[in-house]
């Protein structure tokens, strides 16, 4: 029998942070639930406290890791309300910040559909997204076991691989924006 979607992902995205974790960098998860759905009429005073909260964390945070499941062939409604609610901020907090995606699910796929889809969004609010290596864990599970841990060599193989470049990728952007400020001509 197949595990409800939320601790699916969650045990597996654990598993990924526990990875990010053993190369020197740490992870903070983000619980969406507090959220208010997005509505301008909301955002018209000024954001809700959740929302305020959640964009200061991201803009304090060195990278951001997405950990979904795919719905529908998309992004779950809860993380599209959440980077709606973002990208009303001022001061766009995902703005060359280093991002990468996992996904985990339990067709073939592994969400590949919803990476698609996440990178449209996350090009709007100017976030400098890890091309390569995409992971897309298909029939996730069967590979771990019920304690989380990851019993398909080949995955563990695939993220391990990721969070590397991912590490790496952060060093990359953390000197591209120490390089923005400078005053210096684009072509010449």
């Amino acid at each position: 029998m197949r595990e409800p979607a939320k601790r699916f992902v969650q045990r597996h995205g654990a598993w990924a942070c526990r990875r990010l974790h053993a190369g020197g960098l740490t992870m903070e998860v983000l619980d969406w639930r507090a959220l208010p759905a997005f509505d301008a009429d909301l955002l018209a005073p000024s954001m809700p406290d959740d929302v305020a909260s959640l964009v200061t964390r991201i803009r304090s945070a060195d990278a951001v890791l997405i950990a979904t499941p795919k719905y529908n062939f998309s992004v779950p409604g809860m993380l599209k309300n959440t980077l709606d609610w973002v990208s009303r901020a001022e001061d766009q907090p995902f703005r060359r910040k280093p991002v990468a995606i996992l996904s985990a699910a339990t067709g073939p796929l592994g969400g590949a559909r919803v990476q698609y889809e996440l990178r449209k969004i996350l090009l709007f609010l100017d976030a400098l997204v890890l091309t390569k290596p995409e992971i897309f864990i298909g029939r996730a599970f069967s590979k771990f076991d019920p304690q989380g841990r990851c019993t398909d060599a080949t995955t563990r193989d695939f993220v391990t691989a990721q969070m590397t470049a991912f590490q790496q990728w952060c060093i990359e952007t953390r000197a591209i924006k120490v390089g923005a400020g400078a005053e210096r001509p684009v072509w010449k």
